[in-house]
């Protein structure tokens, strides 16, 4: 869970540059990948959509919209999208943050629940481990 924090953290901070310093482009859609992720409460959709947009941005003219939830559009489609300055591959539609920057705090806080848990069972089993070793036993009657 630690690491998935500093990779959701990692996202977010991306997330958040791309918001506010993105490029801004019109995208026209090449394809539309919608995926669901089951969770035990029902679940949520997060959408991928290959999109190329004009005027290039360096040599490159496709990208891969990133949003957080499911995209209904058609190949043809176009949109406003917001281009990461520092990698044009990866862009996300205004306003629709693809990892929110609460993200990493619930799962840092998930990771430091867990975390206690196990500290306190390890600590457990030691004592209990401790006690039986210290401990005598009568002996076996034949």
């Amino acid at each position: 869970m630690i690491v998935g924090t500093f990779v959701t953290h990692a996202e977010a901070l991306r997330s958040g540059r791309v918001q506010h310093h993105g490029v801004a482009r019109v995208a026209t859609v090449l394809s539309v990948h919608n995926t669901w992720h089951s969770t035990r409460g029902g679940g949520y959709y997060t959408a991928q959509v290959s999109a190329s947009f004009v005027p290039p941005d360096g040599d490159r003219t496709t990208t891969v919209v990133h949003y957080p939830g499911h995209v209904t559009a058609s190949v043809g489609t176009r949109y406003s999208v917001l281009l990461d300055p520092t990698d044009p591959g990866y862009a996300e539609f205004p306003g629709s943050a693809a990892t929110r920057s609460s993200s990493w705090i619930v799962m840092l806080l998930f990771a430091v629940f867990f975390g206690l848990f196990d500290v306190f069972w390890i600590r457990g089993l030691y004592r209990q481990w401790q006690h039986r070793r210290g401990a005598t036993f009568p002996p076996a009657v034949a």
